[in-house]
């Protein structure tokens, strides 16, 4: 099972530049034992990778600079909530509040969404408006995720969905592009969780 919403601290829900890419690092876990014909075998701890990302945070009005600022001195020895932005998928239909299933029109068989793992909605112009959920099942046939509790918001068609992993904060320095505008790059490092998550 993944680790569920409930345990972070903050999510990190400001927009990364997309110009400047974004990068992911994998880490998988394994053992490494000597079988009785003096053979090497491998068996893994984990059944899917650690997630690390890189990106830079640009563009930063005065409120979101403070907000960041605020969350990282309050919340640096906590896991945040991070959304994989590169399997983030935008809403085919409006998801209404009270209700649990989320509709899209793209294939989700390859992307990291998985029953038990959370997920994160958000709504790309307002980064202070965002719902985090546990996925219950996905249907692949019909596009659709179906999470474990009701959605407290509506959620307009072309919202996004993205699936969270937790990690650990790292901010460089905000610099300053103007008075009103500043960036700064992020790291995120996994938390690690049981060895066979």
């Amino acid at each position: 099972m993944g680790y569920v919403a409930d345990n972070l601290a903050v999510y990190l829900t400001l927009w990364p530049d997309w110009a400047d890419g974004i990068r992911v690092k994998y880490a998988w876990q394994t053992g490494i034992l000597t079988g009785r014909t003096g053979k090497e075998q491998r068996s893994a701890y984990r059944s899917k990778a650690m997630k690390s990302l890189s990106f830079n945070l640009n563009n930063l009005s005065f409120a979101e600079s403070a907000w960041l600022l605020r969350n990282v001195q309050r919340n640096i020895s906590s896991p945040w909530g991070v959304p994989f932005w590169p399997e983030g998928i935008a809403l085919s239909a409006q998801a209404a509040a009270g209700q649990k299933v989320l509709q899209f029109t793209s294939d989700l068989t390859d992307r990291d969404f998985v029953a038990g793992d959370s997920v994160i909605l958000l709504d790309p112009d307002l980064y202070t408006t965002y719902e985090a959920g546990v996925i219950a099942s996905i249907d692949l046939v019909n596009y659709r995720i179906t999470l474990v509790s009701n959605l407290v918001l509506t959620w307009a068609a072309a919202k996004w969905v993205c699936p969270l992993i937790p990690g650990y904060i790292q901010k460089e320095d905000i610099s300053y592009e103007t008075s009103e505008y500043s960036g700064c790059a992020i790291t995120v490092n996994p938390v690690m969780t049981g060895v066979t998550s």
